[in-house]
């Protein structure tokens, strides 16, 4: 899997639902720098992006398997992740 974050449509209460729907985007180093300052974004970048938009989305490190604000652990496993990704072709 090439993906190092996740964004989920939803808040945290709600975005397992969102994954199982296909309601979530993956974030690779080459879409991420693409992404943000013109073709030159950086994690930090990503990071402030996902900061202001808590409201309605969920960011995971698909590596540590934590939240990206708070870096708390995801409460689910990877093969669900994994799961998601086949049943919405994103491998």
């Amino acid at each position: 899997m090439k993906a190092k974050y996740l964004l989920v449509q939803g808040n945290k209460k709600d975005f397992v639902k969102a994954m199982e729907e296909g309601f979530f985007f993956t974030w690779t180093e080459e879409n991420l720098k693409n992404a943000f300052a013109f073709g030159n974004g950086t994690l930090k970048d990503f990071k402030r992006f996902a900061k202001d938009n808590l409201s309605n989305s969920t960011h995971i490190n698909l590596k540590t398997m934590t939240f990206i604000d708070n870096d708390k652990p995801v409460n689910i496993s990877k093969d669900f992740i994994e799961k998601c990704f086949y049943k919405w072709q994103v491998i």
